[in-house]
């Protein structure tokens, strides 16, 4: 577990110790402070260290970071020799990685020259030709005047290979690490962010589909033996057994599968009624035959259920929000918007609050289910107060229905509500750590 964060001199400035009692706070912390206290850049730290991103965290100016995971603990410094940065990890049993530019194969620099540099020709083993003011320069030269630039975010070496990088990749990979940035309109492609995430929706809902379709057809080549298998035992079936399970498929139904998104049932209204009925209750047969089907049926929405669940905290949630609209899921379509006529609205007409909340909730729905630990970066964006009153309710039900941890970067005072226990105030913890150092 993720305990503890210590940065020193982030901006040549901030010290921070941040504790992460996620136990005391219900798995939800507040990192809040004026602007330009860093609340973002923490939660960029978390995201490169744990996903590996040495390239962009190398770009943040700090003396040193120790992150405290379980038992162990990892600080990070940096240095340079005029031209490479170079980060340098040590585990607090004094194993050590270091990670630079000089570690990449010539190969692989040349690579990202040609790619980085279109102005650049490599022309023989030692030369490249500078198209922009026709010269010839050399390997050298291109190390020194390109240098600094030259990085990726893959480290060479595969994790099955590279030995003395072992120890890291076991650390960041304790926890699977989201970060949820204020871009949150358009996705890497410049495509509407709401767009695709409808688009994603659907294709989830159906990817369920086929799978509850396969489970489906087994019980239905295995349902003639079955039922002969238990005519055959005979056993006592009260229709109480029966109607419980018939309640349970109506509350599924009801609750879940609107628009039918995970296929009919066809059951009828009066059906328990009837089963009480003296000519269907005496006859054992039947009720057996009924009660497998019914049975198959109840296994089938266990197959879907937990997409169930966030599919209808999904709209419950935004619905909730939202004025004069409301939105429905259906699989042909993902995300559908309508007015309180009924009329659709397309989902790029949406006021850019309204596609923020869509992103957010979405997100944090159905893009953590294998994620440990989500950062959420300045939610209040575009969101009125109002809604930001109601964020954190929404909040902690994705949290215990996804079963995450979330570190939230605010200064929203109503988006904190009452929630002030799981709160750090970074301006405090800089005061306190100049005292202290005072």
């Amino acid at each position: 577990m993720f305990k503890r964060l210590v940065i020193k001199k982030l901006f040549n400035r901030f010290d921070y110790d941040i504790k992460l009692n996620f136990q005391d706070t219900d798995n939800l912390i507040l990192l809040t402070a004026p602007n330009g206290f860093g609340k973002s850049t923490i939660l960029k730290i978390i995201d490169y260290f744990f996903n590996k991103n040495f390239i962009d965290l190398e770009k943040i100016n700090f003396e040193e970071i120790i992150f405290y995971i379980n038992n162990d603990s990892v600080s990070i410094t940096k240095f340079t020799d005029g031209r490479f940065i170079t980060l340098k990890f040590i585990h607090s049993d004094k194993s050590t990685y270091t990670y630079n530019l000089r570690l990449r194969t010539r190969r692989n620099q040349i690579d990202i020259i040609e790619n980085r540099f279109p102005f650049l020709e490599k022309i023989g083993p030692d030369e490249w030709l500078d198209s922009r003011y026709e010269r010839l320069i050399s390997n050298k030269d291109i190390e020194y005047e390109f240098g600094i630039n030259l990085r990726e975010h893959r480290l060479i070496g595969s994790e099955s290979t590279d030995l003395e990088r072992k120890w890291l990749n076991s650390i960041t990979s304790t926890s699977n690490v989201e970060f949820i940035s204020t871009e949150r309109l358009f996705d890497k492609d410049n495509k509407l962010a709401v767009t695709r995430m409808s688009e994603k929706i659907s294709q989830i809902i159906r990817v369920n589909n086929r799978e509850q379709f396969i489970v489906s057809k087994k019980q239905e080549n295995s349902f003639p033996k079955r039922v002969m298998d238990k005519l055959e035992r005979n056993r006592p079936l009260a229709v109480g057994e029966i109607v419980e399970k018939i309640n349970k498929l109506k509350f599924f139904n009801e609750n879940y599968n609107k628009n039918e998104i995970f296929g009919p049932t066809n059951l009828e209204q009066d059906i328990i009624d009837k089963l009480y009925s003296e000519e269907i209750s005496q006859n054992k047969s039947f009720l057996l035959v009924l009660n497998e089907y019914i049975s198959d049926a109840l296994n089938k929405t266990k197959k879907v259920e937990p997409l169930a669940k966030k599919l209808e905290l999904f709209t419950r949630s935004i619905n909730t929000l939202f004025i004069f609209k409301s939105i429905h899921i259906t699989s042909d379509e993902g995300i559908i918007v309508k007015n309180y006529e009924g009329e659709p609205i397309n989902l790029d007409s949406l006021s850019s609050g309204e596609q923020h909340l869509l992103i957010m909730i979405a997100t944090l729905i159905f893009e953590s289910e294998k994620i440990d630990l989500v950062l959420l970066d300045e939610p209040e964006i575009s969101l009125h107060p109002a809604w930001q009153e109601q964020f954190i309710n929404i909040i902690d039900s994705i949290k215990k229905l996804n079963n995450i941890k979330i570190i939230i970067s605010t200064h929203s005072p109503s988006l904190i509500g009452e929630n002030w226990n799981g709160v750090i105030e970074l301006a405090e913890l800089f005061e306190r750590e100049e005292t202290i150092n005072d």
